[in-house]
This record gives C-alpha cells, structure tokens and sequence, in this order.
C-alpha cells in the first residue's frame, strides 16, 4: 500500500509539472528536470503518506473491530472450538 500510494504521487507530480512547464513555454529540457524533480519530492511525500495511512488503519482496526468480533459470537459457540492439530479449529469433545 506504501509503494503504491508513493508512485502514484510521484507520478501525479511529474505530470503536473510536465503540463505546467509546457504550459509557462519553458525549455524542455528545463520542464523535464523540474517534473524529475517534483517526481521524487512527490514519491517521498507519497512515502509518507501511505505509512501515516496504514499507521492509521492498522489502528483503526485494532480499536474498532477488536471487541466487536467477540461480542457477536454467539454464546454456545465461544469455547466449543479450539485448536485442532493443524492449527486449525476442531471440535472439543
């Protein structure tokens, strides 16, 4: 989720650029510098953001769902299931 949200900033920030450059009459080669530029300050701005993002929704999750799971179980199921020898569940006779 991080790399995709940088790229995609960063990509974001390099056409902007490119449209904006052309779009003042700037040289090429100036326009291509600057949106290389703006690429790699919007990669590590997008860095960051998709890190605050997935701080944010591991934490959300954590909170809201934790308890919720475990309140709507139904009463005669919590506890007659446990670890099975895969690992997974199996019944407890």
């Amino acid at each position: 989720m991080v790399s995709r949200v940088a790229a995609q900033v960063g990509l974001l920030s390099f056409a902007v650029a490119v449209v904006v450059g052309l779009h003042a009459g700037n040289a090429p080669a100036t326009v291509l510098q600057r949106a290389m530029l703006a690429m790699g300050v919007g990669f590590v701005v997008g860095q960051f953001a998709g890190w605050s993002a997935r701080l944010v929704l591991r934490d959300f999750v954590r909170t809201r769902w934790a308890g919720t799971i475990e309140a709507h179980e139904p009463a005669d199921v919590v506890g007659k299931f446990e670890a099975g020898p895969g690992g997974g569940p199996s019944e407890a006779q």
